[in-house]
């Protein structure tokens, strides 16, 4: 029993617990929409960056492809529900088991490949997976599917903004508790090894190959669910928009910038890498907004070059410094 309670009470003292405890008390500090609007996108970037993450911050797997599981959430759900009136819920769920065999299906092919043909073939992927839906026209309009905004639960359509906010900040929770639970398993060691020198792992025994498909899975599984949720969120969605590459370089970059194998990382570069971007986008707008992309662009450029190992090696660097500094005061 005590052995249980050390748990717990090591578990609320992690720093991670806090950070993520801190998040879930930013929507009650204001009731502004736009202020609501912006933590939830920032909550369900911070969601795709850390499901990218899993497989290649973790695995050193390094997909562009993740924008396939995207869509392919947001377009089943979307047009379940626009078209069939198929509850969302339904949707999410069926999202996230197409996800894990999407995934599959892709790490079957592309697995046996290595580093930069593997991203590539990612893209490929995706970008095959977008021409089909495109020139299929799924839905009953065509290309493009308004989904219909009935109030209810279980429409998935709340009159007030900071309900989307925290069912996209349970989504935060729950990616962030499933990563912490794979870094501790035996899965996750493998996971760690695999990505620090397959063939080294492969000598001790590692079916690095069934270690890459089960963590693959699990991204799709979770980015599908999240496609679905931004899909129903936006209210619109077209091939363009839900199967653009630029969302999987936007997970990459954020990963990268709060860094890379680390669970607060994706975190960390969402919080402070949307409100930016946003500011960017929508302040500095007109003739100006390929200025406040190039700064943006910049300030990127600047901490990758100076922070390699993204804020949080920055972070663990000072932390470290302060320790050194009061262990020999």
């Amino acid at each position: 029993m005590s052995t249980t309670r050390q748990r717990v009470q090591s578990f609320i003292k992690d720093p991670l617990v806090v950070f993520i405890a801190v998040l879930g008390l930013l929507p009650l500090l204001s009731s502004h929409d736009f202020y609501l609007k912006m933590l939830t996108l920032v909550f369900l970037f911070a969601f795709f960056s850390e499901a990218w993450n899993i497989i290649s911050g973790f695995g050193k797997q390094f997909s562009l492809g993740h924008v396939a599981f995207f869509g392919i959430g947001a377009y089943i759900t979307g047009i379940l529900y626009a078209d069939y009136g198929i509850s969302p819920w339904i949707g999410l769920a069926l999202s996230g088991v197409f996800g894990v065999l999407m995934a599959l299906l892709i790490g079957f092919a592309t697995f046996r490949l290595r580093a930069f043909f593997f991203t590539l073939s990612t893209i490929a992927c995706a970008e095959a997976l977008r021409v089909l839906v495109t020139y299929w026209r799924l839905g009953s309009t065509g290309l493009g599917t308004t989904i219909p905004a009935v109030n209810g639960v279980g429409n998935l359509t709340f009159s007030h903004e900071i309900c989307y906010t925290y069912i996209a900040y349970i989504l935060l929770v729950a990616v962030v508790f499933a990563t912490y639970r794979i870094t501790k398993s035996r899965i996750g060691y493998y996971l760690l090894a695999t990505g620090g020198d397959e063939e080294a792992a492969k000598s001790l025994g590692v079916n690095t190959y069934r270690i890459k498909l089960v963590i693959f899975a699990i991204s799709g599984f979770f980015t599908a669910i999240g496609g679905g949720f931004y899909g129903i969120y936006m209210r619109y969605i077209e091939p363009s928009m839900v199967f653009a590459v630029d969302f999987s370089v936007q997970f990459a970059v954020f990963s990268i910038v709060g860094g890379l194998g680390t669970i607060a990382g994706p975190i960390l570069g969402s919080v402070i890498l949307v409100p930016m971007s946003t500011f960017f986008r929508s302040w500095i707008g007109g003739l100006f907004t390929p200025i406040g992309f190039l700064i943006y662009g910049i300030i990127l450029v600047i901490i990758i070059l100076f922070l390699p190992g993204g804020l949080m090696r920055g972070i663990t660097m000072v932390k470290d410094k302060i320790v050194q500094k009061i262990n020999k005061g």
